[in-house]
């Protein structure tokens, strides 16, 4: 009983996790551009514009949950954005910050 569907969701995960690992990757990238050009952690436009490709892509009845799904990816990305930009910024303020070490953001 539910063998069938939690091997099928475990293939799905087995998908998610690296795009989500990629998605962050992304994220990186992000966090630089937004620390050298001093640019807001948070672009409420660009967060709108997520949420509305959901509505436009997910079947009405599972929306809200995607919604509530992709508001928590957003906030562990924002959160990651973060810690980043303040381990560069304690670097280049000559502060020896344990995250400063890229390899342990990674």
């Amino acid at each position: 009983m539910l063998e069938q569907e939690r091997a099928e969701i475990d293939q799905i995960d087995q998908q998610l996790m690296p795009l989500l690992a990629q998605r962050l990757q992304v994220g990186q990238r992000i966090a630089a551009v937004k620390h050298q050009h001093q640019l807001p952690l948070v672009d409420r436009r660009r967060e709108a514009q997520v949420y509305e490709q959901i509505g436009q892509r997910v079947p009405a009845e599972q929306a809200e949950y995607v919604r509530t799904l992709y508001a928590d990816i957003l906030l562990v990305s924002k959160q990651y954005q973060a810690r980043l930009i303040k381990a560069w910024q304690d670097e280049a303020d000559g502060q020896s910050a344990p995250d400063a070490d890229q390899s342990k953001l990674k």
